[in-house]
């Protein structure tokens, strides 16, 4: 068949572009090799990093279980896994995970017949991140495959699918609101809901009937060096910077852990112990503060102490400051955030004064470049010369508070004319003949006309006083 010899009602169109899908699929399917089977995907996650790590092995225990499970079910089904999706130590409660959007933008771009879970509650812990990423795959005519679930495109299925999904929504929150509960009871019983403090230990032992007790112990290598720092800083010698310098010098570093190594103290870590109530015997949970079970480092008063002089060094322009400036702590950004000083030196040895925003440092969207000092200033006095009064205006102070600066007359210009005295009676005799010329001179006004009244007005029937005129009748 010729071009020619379609029927008229074909749309052109739409026929170059299924032949141009065609094509691509073609292309793709040739590209992988699946010997004839159906190419499939898988999906495998874990909840925690200690589950993606444990045992010390690269994978830990689930991941290649779940990767065999997967196998062995693509082989039952006649098909071939083409591309595999870790999720390594990630929640299920949000969609926002990596491997599985870069698994969505896959299927959309390659010919895939399966998608290949070991449970429903790995793929989403959410009904409505479940119902979206199932509708994604179904737009891509992609079966999804559960390896211990029934979860078919028959109506069975798909009613054991919400029942499962539902049934996955619910543990998480369940979990979620268990696990707070016995947080919460155990911070009331002086407890430590969560990871003790630097100059604390997490520590695990086991009693005589082979029971896990979880308590908290003093770091011998780091606890004298927190009191150290409460005891210093309470003097008011001692800024942040400077403290953590001398830390940094007496040997306090971090806890490692297994993904960071021990480093010093950074000044905003410092400024998180030193107000951190948990070193003079309190612990809080959820904005509430509890009696602690554990040892104190610092006692009551000196904490109190360090608390009066943060607050006293927070105040602006109590800072120590690097590069001190008249209007430094004074300017702020239009996304609202403090604008800095930076004082780089070029190659030439010359040092460029620049106020930049703190924001743009802190990655918060501001796109703000840096401003040289000269021209703020510039700036600012020329605002301050417009907001200058004008000499004609009068004086810019309100009229409230000159009338409260003002003193009294009695008090700034004492009156020794009096009417008692000649000279004061003769004086005010001639200021009242003559007008004052302050005082402004109206145009006479012109005589009122006073309307007539009604004939029935009640007003033309009574005299000036009130009186009805015919009261006044016979009256000489």
């Amino acid at each position: 068949m010729t071009l020619t010899s379609l029927p008229s009602g074909i749309d052109m169109g739409e026929l170059r572009k299924l032949a141009a899908t065609a094509a691509k699929i073609q292309q793709a399917t040739g590209a992988t090799d699946t010997d004839g089977l159906v190419p499939a995907i898988s999906y495998l996650r874990v909840s925690t990093k200690d589950q993606a790590t444990r045992n010390g092995l690269e994978e830990g225990l689930s991941i290649p279980a779940q990767r065999e499970a997967a196998q062995r079910k693509a082989d039952q089904l006649g098909a071939v896994i083409v591309k595999e999706f870790i999720e390594p130590g990630e929640s299920a409660k949000t969609a926002q995970r990596r491997a599985l959007q870069d698994m969505l933008d896959y299927v959309t771009e390659n010919p895939v017949q399966c998608c290949i879970i070991n449970k429903v509650d790995r793929l989403a812990r959410n009904r409505l991140d479940d119902a979206i990423i199932h509708a994604t795959l179904r737009d891509a005519n992609i079966s999804l495959v559960s390896v211990t679930e029934n979860i078919d495109e028959t109506p069975s299925g798909m009613l054991m699918h919400g029942i499962l999904a539902s049934m996955a929504e619910f543990y998480s929150l369940n979990l979620a609101q268990e696990v707070l509960k016995g947080m919460t009871q155990k911070a009331s019983m002086g407890g430590t809901p969560a990871k003790a403090p630097l100059g604390y230990l997490n520590v695990r032992t086991t009693d005589a009937k082979g029971h896990e007790i979880r308590d908290v112990t003093v770091d011998p290598e780091r606890a004298d060096l927190i009191t150290f720092a409460f005891t210093a800083y309470a003097t008011g010698d001692w800024t942040l910077s400077s403290l953590a310098a001398e830390l940094e010098a007496r040997g306090l570093t971090t806890r490692p852990t297994p993904s960071f190594p021990s480093k010093p103290v950074t000044t905003k870590a410092l400024h998180k112990i030193l107000t951190n109530p948990y070193y003079q015997g309190s612990v809080m949970f959820r904005g509430v503060t509890y009696d602690g079970a554990h040892d104190s480092l610092v006692d009551t008063e000196t904490w109190l102490r360090v608390q009066t002089e943060l607050a006293a060094k927070n105040q602006r322009g109590e800072k120590p400051r690097t590069h001190d400036h008249y209007l430094k702590g004074t300017l702020y950004c239009s996304c609202g955030a403090k604008m800095m000083i930076e004082c780089p030196t070029g190659k030439s040895g010359i040092t460029y004064e620049y106020f930049t925003c703190s924001g743009r440092r802190k990655k918060n969207g501001c796109t703000r470049s840096a401003i040289l000092i000269d021209r703020i200033e510039d700036r600012i006095g020329l605002h301050l010369r417009h907001q200058r009064p004008h000499p004609r205006r009068g004086r810019s102070c309100p009229r409230s508070a000159r009338s409260r600066l003002r003193p009294a007359r009695s008090h700034h210009r004492p009156r020794t004319c009096t009417p008692d005295h000649p000279e004061g009676e003769t004086r005010r005799r001639a200021t009242q003949a003559r007008p004052s010329p302050l005082r402004r001179r109206h145009p006479a006004r012109p005589p009122q006309v006073r309307a007539r009244a009604h004939p029935h007005h009640p007003r033309r029937h009574r005299t000036p006083t009130g009186e009805p005129r015919h009261q006044l009748r016979g009256r000489p």
